[in-house]
């Protein structure tokens, strides 16, 4: 198993109660977490490094693929609204958002199911949904197509 080929099951299904994490590497996950889905999303990540499992076991939890999903179906609502927020909020690729609106609902659907995940895919979701230089909201390098692909291909 390649170390981005990690996959967690939702923490209430999990087996024996494992100690919780110390305060500090909370914080230290809080503080870097925008770093930790980046090399989770590259998949060139040490699962022994306790920041990384722990962001790992964060990103696959029920909580964290609804609140993804949920940012990804508010991202097509505003599509559809061609709604845009000109102050702190990048401004969407509502043609791109809307052309590939089925691969994001299936998506949404995947992200909001119990279907387990691997971490990589959850990973470039998220980014997708939360970084400001992601296709969503600008052109780029990589298309919004080329995103949910890599997405699909690694969930």
């Amino acid at each position: 198993m390649a170390p981005h080929d990690v996959q967690f099951g939702d923490s209430e299904t999990a087996g024996p109660r494992v100690r919780a994490p110390s305060r500090r590497l909370r914080l230290l996950v809080r503080l870097r977490r925008r770093a930790l889905d980046r090399q989770l999303a590259q998949g060139l990540v040490r699962m022994s490094d306790p920041a990384v499992a722990l962001r790992a076991k964060q990103l696959c939890s029920r909580a964290e693929r609804r609140a993804v999903a949920t940012s990804l179906a508010s991202m097509l609502e505003a599509a559809d609204t061609r709604r845009g927020d000109t102050g702190s909020r990048p401004i969407l690729d509502h043609a791109s958002v809307l052309s590939l609106r089925d691969e994001i609902v299936a998506l949404i659907a995947l992200l909001r199911s119990a279907t387990v995940c691997d971490v990589r895919g959850i990973a470039l979701a998220r980014l997708l949904s939360c970084d400001s230089s992601s296709p969503l909201f600008r052109a780029s390098a990589q298309t919004l197509r080329q995103a949910l692909a890599e997405i699909s291909d690694a969930v």
